[in-house]
């Protein structure tokens, strides 16, 4: 059985191969690859490609679209064909966005980027956090200039998101993506504004 991803990305290729190969290539990224450190199943089922996705769709989305979310795999479907048939899109703009959020977080904590930092224990433990993604790289990424300007500062707000609780109760396993989203999305966002 195919990925929800796999799916929509025989609808791209399909209906824009162009953009279907930029976000290949996107996901292709050696910084990228570096930071979401994906299991073989995960890549195989082309869940790096999703992770792309996500991050070119939320990264512009405004607050209030996320309220009403629904069913995460149709909501990415449909702002990927949206996408595609944008005449408007500016592939070298969200590029540039990306490869800067990327070669930064690779940068300051490659592999570790994506993951649960334990303060206990000093260290970044665990597997590849979605939650940790949405906020940090997406965050980033809405706030391109205020991330770059102070890289040093990345560590220290990542390391604080895994303090709070407001990130901590909406980031666990079993918080459905339609809860998780409209409140992880803007909290990566106020904390990169800064």
């Amino acid at each position: 059985m195919l990925s929800d991803q796999e799916v929509r990305n025989s609808i791209l290729v399909m209906m824009n191969r162009e953009f279907y190969r930029w976000l290949r290539e996107l996901a292709d990224d050696k910084n990228f690859q570096a930071c979401v450190a994906l299991s073989d199943r995960a890549v195989e089922e082309q869940y790096d490609m999703e992770l792309v996705l996500r991050f070119v769709v939320f990264r512009t989305m405004a607050p209030a679209s996320f309220v009403n979310l629904g069913d995460l795999g149709e909501f990415l479907t449909d702002k990927a064909k949206t996408l595609a048939q944008d005449k408007t899109f500016s592939y070298k703009k969200e590029q540039a966005v990306f490869e800067q959020t990327f070669e930064l977080l690779e940068s300051v904590l490659a592999d570790d980027a994506f993951r649960r930092y334990d303060k206990k224990k000093g260290r970044f433990v665990g597997g590849f956090s979605v939650s940790a993604f949405e906020a940090l790289a997406i965050g980033m990424g809405y706030n391109p200039k205020k991330a770059t300007a102070n890289p040093n500062s990345v560590v220290e707000k990542v390391k604080k998101m895994w303090e709070d609780a407001d990130f901590v109760n909406n980031s666990g396993s079993g918080i459905r993506a339609s809860s998780r989203v409209p409140r992880i999305i803007p909290y990566g966002r106020d904390t990169f504004a800064s």
